[in-house]
């Protein structure tokens, strides 16, 4: 698995998710589960990072660089950002969050669960995106910027490697380091 850096020239989202699909799948089917994760960075304008097993298909996208992914150890400190739609369980719906502090309670429940401790000088910040979901509502992103201390290796390398969160189709979920 490698991270795929590339410059992508358009800010409609829907397109983006098309593109990558298109690029990445290796098979496009409607029953063939996705492998792959990308985020589109917040801070860089127009630079992709898709997490694949594979490289895109020729002639879609023109990689920048080609990166390995990290072997973690106990006490790395990893700089990060990461995209999410923060969410909770209520009666069987995803509610989404809106209050900042329980955005923040969320994703740092989250880094714990998955071996690592969150510096408390994180920044995040929050916005409504074009994104929509089923019901044509937009889906409010919160992307996270800061410092993870690895607490468990193997089980940070498995979120890192897989993400987390429902909207991994939508470019959300993918913790990239900087």
């Amino acid at each position: 698995m490698k991270d795929y850096l590339i410059v992508y020239n358009s800010a409609d989202r829907y397109r983006l998710k098309q593109d990558v699909y298109m690029a990445f799948c290796e098979k496009i089917r409607e029953d063939v589960s996705r492998d792959f994760l990308y985020s589109l960075n917040p801070f860089k304008t127009n630079i992709l990072t898709v997490r694949s097993p594979r490289p895109p298909r020729d002639g879609i996208f023109d990689i920048h660089d080609i990166v390995d992914l990290p072997n973690f150890s106990i006490h790395d400190n990893v700089i990060f950002y990461i995209s999410t739609s923060p969410t909770r369980s209520k009666r069987g719906k995803h509610i989404h969050i809106k209050d900042p502090l329980e955005q923040r309670e969320w994703f740092s429940e989250r880094v714990i669960r998955h071996g690592g401790y969150l510096d408390e000088t994180y920044q995040m910040k929050s916005f409504e995106s074009v994104i929509r979901d089923k019901g044509n509502v937009p889906i409010p992103i919160t992307t996270f910027m800061g410092k993870i201390s690895v607490t468990n290796p193997e089980s940070f390398s498995s979120m890192y490697r897989n993400g987390f969160g429902r909207l991994g189709a939508f470019g959300l979920g993918m913790l990239v380091s900087l």
